[in-house]
């Protein structure tokens, strides 16, 4: 099996920036991780804001992994690396190199990522190896792997064909296991002592100076009114259909969207996901995606967390866009089978309001310029993410913008945030900038006197086009 991997190579030619495919969790990407080291590349494991992790790398010697690069594809393709422990997600590649450095870093790149022809290079399905009809190396929701034998063989299959072994469901598909899971969940995210669930702390960590936001139209009109949303066909062809059926905005796992979806093939399994969203024109993702099976129907829903719409003075909400993507679960190669971006809105179209941010008297304006808005809201000492940075960002131009740091420091250290953050095309969004406690420690950083690092937002719909801002920005908190 064989992993691509997106590059840039700078404009001296020596030094390769590399970013992988996306992989369903920490441990299959620092597999892949742990066998780039044999070509010589530097790497580091990050977390995507869509959920998944990938491996960025960088080498200083470009030329060495010449051989690996498809000018077909435009993709790098690196074989046999820990084939049982990686299983890329949908093909999907996280956004270009430009998320950050990993933990050696290593000179900025700049040149655009494009294919030997000069186009940009589209994302590359990662192949099923075949010997003899059987498979050589596990195919995801096909095949398991004998824990006697360690052969592999069709997941349909009551027993291993070589040695016998029954095909044992792993405890976590139980349907007993999941109803444990349910109840104590229940339990935790229902608060103590009668608090209203909106209470729950945002767990990306957003201080209360993102508040203050407020609408460009009235919105008391409907804050007392009843939803009168009833139904939306988004998606209706011969494939497939995605309907979307009612809302419930108090629903356990947060304002919900109850979605009806239908695979009307006899022999493709689809995925059905959403690929963008925004609650009254503020961009946040609900991480929406699941499989249906040839010829069946699932009742499903799109959850949008609670406690992210009222901290960023998103209610009433009035305009829920999404945009969706219809796709062969098994072919990543195939052509989308739909794809489209409708609006729900609740009280009626008529009733929509856009999302306005009021400016604050603690805001600190990275930029503001006719294409990009970027304000620093606040600085706290994250539990999880560590010192962090908010920050509110607008795109005001037609395309999508990538908002990302480069060469960051703190104290004068180096020192690589989590941070890479795109924008749909007329939206804004809440984001935010963080540096672990562990990397600030490594250079016995215990209180923090000043950030420099250089901000930037790119196009990212065409790498090559001239970046919409990139300059230093220094921070004495």
């Amino acid at each position: 099996m064989s992993v691509n991997m997106r590059g840039r190579v700078s404009e001296d030619g020596v030094t390769l920036a590399l970013i992988s495919q996306l992989f369903p969790d920490a441990d299959k990407a620092g597999a892949f991780a742990a066998g780039l080291a044999g070509y010589g590349i530097t790497t580091a494991v990050k977390q995507h804001q869509s959920g998944g992790f990938c491996v960025v790398g960088k080498t200083a010697n470009a030329q060495s992994i010449q051989s690996l690069y498809n000018p077909q594809t435009g993709l790098y393709v690196f074989p046999d690396v820990k084939p049982a422990a990686v299983s890329p997600v949908q093909g999907q590649f996280a956004p270009a190199p430009q998320v950050g450095a990993p933990a050696a870093s290593a000179p900025s790149v700049s040149a655009p990522m494009t294919s030997a022809s000069g186009a940009s290079a589209p994302a590359a399905p990662v192949p099923n190896v075949m010997a003899n009809g059987v498979p050589s190396q596990p195919i995801r929701g096909k095949t398991v792997v004998c824990g006697k034998c360690g052969k592999i063989y069709s997941k349909s299959a009551k027993v291993c064909p070589s040695c016998g072994a029954k095909n044992k469901k792993p405890f976590y598909s139980k349907w007993w296991f999941w109803a444990i899971i349910g109840i104590v969940v229940i339990f935790i995210i229902i608060p103590k002592g009668g608090k209203d669930a909106e209470d729950i702390s945002d767990p990306a960590g957003i201080s209360s100076s993102n508040k203050g936001g407020t609408s460009e139209n009235d919105s008391s009109a409907v804050k007392n009114e009843e939803i009168t949303f009833s139904q939306l066909t988004a998606i209706d062809n011969d494939i497939c259909s995605f309907v979307v059926t009612g809302i419930d905005p108090d629903a356990t796992w947060g304002y919900t969207l109850k979605v009806l979806l239908e695979n009307k093939s006899s022999d493709r399994n689809l995925m059905f996901s959403v690929t963008n969203a925004s609650i009254n024109g503020v961009n946040l993702d609900p991480l929406f995606a699941t499989d249906v099976a040839a010829g069946k129907k699932s009742n499903n829903e799109i959850n949008f967390s609670r406690s992210s719409i009222k901290e960023y003075g998103l209610l009433p909400v009035t305009d829920i866009e999404l945009v969706l993507r219809v796709h062969d679960n098994d072919d990543w190669s195939i052509e989308d089978y739909a794809e489209a971006t409708v609006h729900v809105y609740p009280y009626g179209e008529d009733k929509a309001v856009q999302f306005v941010r009021e400016s604050q008297p603690n805001d600190r304006v990275i930029v503001d310029n006719e294409y990009v808005t970027a304000i620093i809201t606040g600085i706290k000492e994250d539990d999880i993410w560590g010192y962090t940075l908010n920050l509110y960002l607008v795109n005001k131009t037609d395309n999508t913008v990538m908002f990302s740091v480069e060469n960051a420091s703190v104290n004068g250290f180096m020192s690589d945030p989590f941070f890479a953050s795109s924008v749909t095309a007329k939206r804004s969004k809440f984001s935010s900038i963080s540096w672990s406690d562990s990397s600030l420690e490594e250079s016995g950083i215990t209180n923090v006197e000043e950030i420099e690092f250089t901000f930037e937002a790119s196009n990212y719909d065409d790498w090559s086009a001239q970046d919409y801002f990139s300059e230093i920005v220094t921070i004495n908190p």
